[in-house]
């Protein structure tokens, strides 16, 4: 089975290999494509990062002849695996939809070589063995034939990987190929942690640190966009955001032609704030409001 685990830099996955013509010229423009994706990653913000990632996906899957390209992200303490994002060459079937939620033990062979700083290429996947069955059959119902996955990291830690799909046949990728896409990922793991400490910061801004709700400002934005989603005559979410004190959801509140704003007094509440042991009334409170 052509399964090769190789720590970037080292002797034996792509050093001291003579240079061609054709390689230089593919490096040039690889690299090319990698300034720009770096720079369009270290321009966005917000929602924008999402689009960025997705858009560096398809120019490195294009150039490197790649039928998809994706990137996962472990959830739930790192027990599971999500899909957050995907690019697919005309004619092949999208898998982001198919792959939430799946268990990260699956991969487990991958994660000890992530943990060992390397990134994992499969040329054949009709070979890996009965030991990794699992596997295998996740791979196989994507059609897929040859794969590179490495890792995302976010200050030392594991936050994910991307991968890289040949669907249409089997592919040996160059070493010019595997040194960009793994700088591509560098870059992207920088822009997935940027982006989770600016929403640490936005929540921060927008929320009490007790009981998690809105505070005054952030009060003041949805109530806003509510009355500006009515006089356009459209629909909004309103939600705190997050999950309430019970770790339950907060439900969403669509509006239409009209809205009622709730004002609730709650006698001598500063006494309560004031006090030492005042997190059962505020949580209380907030589960309250909640409903």
């Amino acid at each position: 089975m052509t399964v090769r685990h190789y720590r970037r830099g080292v002797p034996g996955a792509h050093a001291n290999v003579p240079l061609s013509v054709d390689d230089v010229d593919r490096a040039v423009g690889l690299h090319r494509i990698a300034r720009g994706i770096m720079r369009a990653l270290a321009e966005e913000s917000g929602e924008g990062i999402d689009v960025a990632i997705t858009d560096a996906l398809e120019q490195v899957g294009r150039f490197c002849g790649v039928d998809r390209a994706y990137a996962f992200r472990f959830r739930d303490g790192g027990t599971l695996l999500d899909n957050t994002h995907e690019w697919c060459a005309e004619g092949i079937t999208p898998e982001i939809d198919n792959l939430r939620g799946v268990p990260a033990e699956v991969a487990q062979s991958w994660l000890d070589a992530f943990a060992r700083g390397e990134y994992v290429f499969i040329g054949r996947v009709a070979d890996i063995t009965d030991d990794e069955r699992e596997l295998r059959e996740i791979l196989e119902a994507q059609d897929i034939q040859s794969l590179l996955v490495n890792p995302l990291r976010s200050g030392g830690d594991l936050i994910g990987f991307m991968g890289f799909d040949y669907v249409r046949e089997p592919s040996e990728l160059s070493w010019v190929d595997l040194d960009v896409l793994l700088t591509i990922s560098e870059n992207v793991a920088a822009a997935i942690a940027r982006h989770e400490a600016e929403d640490r910061l936005r929540l921060a801004e927008q929320r009490d640190a007790v009981t998690g709700l809105p505070n005054r400002p952030a009060f003041a934005e949805l109530l806003q966009e509510a009355v500006d989603a009515m006089r356009d005559g459209q629909q909004i979410d309103l939600r705190a955001g997050g999950a309430g004190p019970d770790g339950e959801e907060r439900r969403r509140i669509e509006t239409g032609s009209r809205i009622m704003l709730a004002l609730i007094d709650v006698d001598r509440f500063s006494e309560i704030n004031r006090s030492e042991e005042h997190t059962s009334e505020l949580q209380s409170l907030a589960y309250l409001v909640c409903r």
